[in-house]
């Protein structure tokens, strides 16, 4: 119910427009029928001004909900619903201003009445059923996604050898680990001799798992950008993880960007965009946190 009336308001200067001119004319006919001095087709033609109004004022909510998603359903429905009350009655309105004088011979003209009402509550039935199996889609999606952090064998190696090298409240990696940060790292150690150090074989493990996590992060974000995946279902339940690993791995994704040979400027990009747009939405969250 949120959104009902919140998606009203909106910054479309021909929307108040149109609603300014639905008051004006509707003050117009109103006073008119009043003192009776309107002539039956004045009367029609203020009629179709005063709903083409009110209809004007509603085509951007209405077709900004319808386009925004599962949780602006309900503007949807009720407004159109609204419109769909106001145009029957003043489609008889009109009717009988028009064609008063002999309603049997232009009765064929209310005919299509019931074709508009009909064709309404179809499209709004196929609107409704598309946005919840999308949602329902998306919510599958994600717990897809949310289950491979759990349940991956292959995830939980790389993230429990990221963890132990990088742990939580560290602040960014080790400069240690910067030579290991080109993609043959691991090649040329074991290229150096039969045997690599172990230690350091680790730690080129290490950020060969960070790699793994970034990807598989930017894949998420991706997929939330394309809207395959229920963003904030995601940022509710690994939205602070994630943008803490990200900020630790800054300088590797700094590395890969801007400073590797073969650099590439739009690594990790999407969710770069995804970190600055939680980051600050997690810090809100943070100091509105109520401790019990």
């Amino acid at each position: 119910m949120e959104f009902v009336v919140k998606d009203l308001i909106t910054k479309c200067w021909w929307s108040w427009g149109f609603l300014i001119v639905a008051v004006i004319s509707a003050a117009v006919l109103g006073s008119g029928m009043w003192h009776g001095n309107l002539t039956a087709i004045e009367k029609g033609w203020l009629g179709v001004l005063v709903y083409g109004s009110i209809a004007g004022f509603f085509v951007k909510p209405i077709w900004t909900a319808a386009t925004s998603g599962h949780s602006h359903l309900l503007t949807v429905c009720i407004w159109s619903l609204f419109l769909v009350a106001l145009f029957v009655p003043f489609s008889f309105f009109v009717f009988y201003s028009f064609f008063g004088h002999d309603p049997t011979r232009y009765d064929k003209v209310l005919n299509v009445l019931p074709v508009l009402v009909a064709a309404w509550a179809a499209g709004l039935g196929w609107l409704v059923h598309f946005r919840l199996s999308t949602k329902a889609h998306r919510t599958n999606n994600s717990f897809s996604i949310l289950m491979e952090t759990r349940k991956s064998a292959e995830y939980l190696r790389r993230a429990e050898l990221f963890t132990k090298h990088f742990p939580p409240g560290m602040a960014s990696i080790p400069q240690a680990y910067f030579q290991y940060f080109p993609a043959d790292s691991i090649f040329r150690l074991h290229q150096a001799g039969p045997a690599p150090n172990a230690a350091q074989l680790e730690m080129a493990e290490a950020v060969q798992a960070m790699k793994y996590l970034l990807n598989y992060y930017e894949f998420m974000a991706v997929a939330i950008s394309a809207g395959d995946l229920d963003e904030k279902l995601l940022y509710d339940t690994i939205g602070p993880p994630v943008v803490k690993m990200f900020n630790r791995s800054r300088n590797y994704v700094d590395y890969v960007s801007l400073n590797a040979p073969d650099k590439q400027k739009l690594t990790y990009i999407v969710l770069r965009k995804l970190v600055a747009k939680w980051e600050p939405q997690i810090q809100i969250d943070s100091a509105n946190a109520q401790i019990p």
